[in-house]
């Protein structure tokens, strides 16, 4: 995790914890989001996994939304 937190910083991306809402069926574990220059990462998702779990949990929301991040930037050029 800690390898994603910098590189997520490293980018000039803050990493944040927020109720991302209620999504029905689906569950929203993260979003990034390129005008606040953040990934946010669902406290909702966080609360229900085992402290054991819960590290994995972020170091896999975090560099997905990194993807999200990268492809953001190739579209901007």
């Amino acid at each position: 995790m800690n390898a994603a937190l910098a590189l997520a910083r490293c980018t000039g991306l803050a990493v944040r914890f927020a109720d991302l809402g209620d999504w029905g069926e689906h569950e929203l574990r993260a979003e990034y989001d390129p005008a606040a220059r953040e990934i946010r990462i669902n406290t909702r998702t966080a609360a229900r996994l085992p402290l054991a779990a819960l590290e994995e949990f972020i170091r896999r929301a975090i560099e997905h939304e990194l993807d999200h991040h990268r492809y953001f930037l190739e579209c901007s050029l």
